[in-house]
């Protein structure tokens, strides 16, 4: 596609009735080159890594060049979103602005999203970038519509990276497997591997990416530290001797703040803990940590003991006031890029981390002996008094060292991101080289509707065969090694740009081994794939469907084709997938087809990850296709909605707990004991 005007809003979803007029009054200047879609920012109550990023990035480049797509946390709810007056004041997009209230009802996010992206886009003829944030997935449409070839050519699309699920799994040490999260982390994976630019801040986040399985051309990545605005020079003041000691995060594992705990337990038990005479905890507290909590605020018996959840300016301006006379400690056990390390660097503050995570690639190098340690007890304990022991002038180089080389560094980041030019230049648009199309129906007599849909296609297949479901697998093994197929089970509609959008997709895309559209049933339900996600096509369908196109010389790299229990389009996606070929999704509902019974489709779920791997015994394949839909069924519960709504107020759980306990012992107290 060569320019914006060109661009399709053909999607039923998209229609313009109910949508609101667009005031652009109230949206971006037409001005702007870059747009940052985030579902968070520190303008307006969230106050986390992505949110600062998204502020800095706002204040560094101003609005006449970068506008704010703010989408929101979780699920759409308009009480999260600013109010009307913020929203005219910071001219922000938002899906209220853009599409009706029954899209923003009822589309999922990531959909939602893309058809607000859509139809902004002709507003801003310049934009060069779109930036979104990798946290939840929610670019995944977007990435996917560049990939399909349905965005101008001349529009980067750029993930950037700040730690999905993989990464959450890896800093807290547990596992997200039920299907919300596993739908989730299809859509942060899928995102990533669409892209056009995927921006890295540390090596560390990129090589837990791939390990994780991601699967990331080289050439597609970037690596770029996040803008922060450099500070003004801090007020002079007097180094003296170390007397305090500053925990500067949440209260959490992942910042490691029971391992600061013991260390200091230990440090304070030795003569050199003598020295200690503050401890100042910044930071909210986590609940889960009370044994911890609890030896802080014990030590306020013997040491001045401050504990406080500050703002980030006061945070700031406590460090810089404390400087002379304290040491940072951030014993950080798996961040990727914590603003806390920059921030007390850029203090001036004396400081010491863990050397975990992203950390030692913010540090200076030079300073990595005095600045980092391993994060256990002893080590940590040991570190801290070898700061406090040091002599205020020696304390006061190496705090100035490390800010001088830390600020150096951060300017050259920021002039990076000033300049917007990716290290990663726009993948040139692949000139489709034509194929032989086969066109598949299956079904031998088909009926006239759907005969008249194929006379309507815009590209017309080479050949078409109609033939019965049970000849499909043999069909595909006759044909020419190089053809696409475009496959139609009988009860499909196809829309007339069907196999030209189909077709075009797998000729612009060689590494890509079948792609599927979104399909509208009978009744209203949309299909929507996702591309990946093995298990989690066993609870919905998020590979492909039965009206799909595949490349026949990928399906024969894998030795697909040469199995005989391929009977329907749908069974080649796991086994592609399991195989490690790509999948390819147009978000765009190009057929339609009759409603599958609930029952039918879960077991051919089933029965499609039972071919899914040669290792894997069908028997064995098929009960844990089984497992996934007891599972999946499970998740839709109410009390598991319930349980899910309540994580996010720890307040009531706790309230909760509470009532049970009381009424527990109101019940113990009324029962004879021999009834306990």
């Amino acid at each position: 596609m060569d320019s914006y005007s060109d661009f399709p809003i053909n999607n039923p979803d998209c229609a313009e009735a109910g949508f609101p007029a667009l005031d652009e009054n109230r949206l971006p200047p037409k001005s702007i080159r870059h747009l940052l879609i985030t579902a968070e920012h520190a303008g307006f109550q969230y106050r986390g890594g992505i949110g600062s990023y998204a502020q800095e990035m706002e204040n560094l480049l101003g609005g006449d060049r970068l506008g704010v797509f703010f989408v929101g946390e979780k699920e759409y709810a308009p009480a999260k979103f600013p109010s009307e007056q913020f929203l005219r004041r910071n001219r922000w997009i938002v899906p209220s602005l853009v599409v009706g209230p029954d899209q923003c009802a009822f589309l999922p996010k990531e959909d939602l999203i893309y058809q607000c992206f859509k139809r902004i886009l002709p507003l801003y003829p310049g934009l060069e970038t779109v930036e979104i944030q990798d946290c939840d997935g929610w670019g995944v449409r977007i990435a996917q519509a560049k990939r399909a070839g349905l965005l101008p050519d001349n529009l980067a699309i750029k993930i950037r990276c700040h730690g999905t699920y993989v990464y959450l799994e890896q800093a807290h040490g547990k596992w997200w497997a039920d299907q919300y999260h596993l739908r989730l982390m299809a859509r942060e994976k899928q995102a990533i591997e669409q892209a056009g630019c995927v921006s890295f801040p540390t090596d560390f986040l990129r090589d837990l990416y791939l390990k994780s399985g991601y699967s990331i051309n080289p050439d597609r990545m970037e690596k770029l530290r996040y803008p922060l605005a450099l500070p003004a020079a801090p007020e002079p003041v007097e180094f003296r001797r170390a007397d305090s000691l500053i925990f500067m995060g949440a209260r959490t594992p992942m910042k490691g703040f029971p391992v600061f705990v013991e260390a200091l337990k230990k440090l304070l038990a030795g003569p050199k803990g003598q020295a200690v005479r503050r401890i100042y905890v910044l930071g909210s507290k986590d609940p889960a940590m009370a044994r911890e909590n609890a030896c802080i605020k014990a030590l306020g018996k013997r040491l001045k003991v401050m504990e406080a959840a500050l703002p980030r300016r006061k945070l700031l301006k406590t460090l810089t006031l404390l400087r002379g006379r304290a040491v940072c400690v951030l014993p950080y056990l798996g961040d990727n890029h914590p603003n806390a390390v920059l921030e007390a660097m850029a203090c001036g503050c004396p400081m010491l981390a863990a050397d975990r995570g992203g950390i030692p690639e913010l540090v200076p190098e030079d300073y990595h002996d005095q600045c980092l340690c391993t994060p256990d007890p002893d080590s940590l304990a040991e570190s801290m008094a070898r700061l406090l022991s040091m002599k205020p002038k020696d304390r006061q180089a190496l705090a100035q060292g490390v800010r001088r080389e830390y600020l150096a560094a951060q300017q050259a980041i920021n002039q990076a991101h000033w300049s917007t030019e990716s290290q990663v230049k726009p993948e040139p648009a692949l000139e489709a080289k034509p194929r032989e199309i086969v066109l598949m129906v299956l079904a031998e007599k088909p009926e006239e509707d759907l005969l008249q849909a194929l006379e309507k296609q815009t590209r017309k297949p080479d050949r078409t065969l109609y033939i019965s479901s049970d000849a499909f697998g043999k069909a595909l093994q006759e044909e020419n090694k190089e053809a696409i197929v475009i496959a139609l089970e009988e009860d499909y509609r196809p829309a007339p740009e069907f196999i030209q959008t189909h077709a075009r997709y797998l000729e612009q895309n060689p590494g890509t081994g079948a792609v599927s559209a979104y399909c509208k049933e009978e009744g209203g339900r949309v299909i929507r794939p996702m591309g990946d996600g093995l298990l989690l096509n066993m609870a919905e369908d998020c590979l492909g469907h039965g009206g799909a196109a595949f490349s026949l010389f990928h399906l024969r790299e894998v030795d697909l084709l040469s199995r005989d229990r391929i009977k329907a389009p749908e069974s080649i996606f796991p086994v592609l997938l399991g195989s490690g070929g790509k999948i390819g999704v147009i978000p765009e509902v190009l057929s339609q087809r009759k409603a599958r019974p609930v029952a039918d489709r879960d077991f051919s779920r089933g029965l499609a990850l039972g071919f899914a791997s040669d290792k894997l015994p069908r028997f064995e394949a098929l009960r844990l296709a089984g497992v996934m839909q007891d599972y999946a069924a499970m998740q839709q519960t109410p009390a598991i909605a319930i349980a899910r709504e309540l994580e996010n107020y720890p307040f009531l759980l706790r309230l909760g707990r509470t009532a049970l306990e009381k009424a527990a012992r109101i019940y113990f107290k009324m029962k004879p004991h021999k009834d306990a």
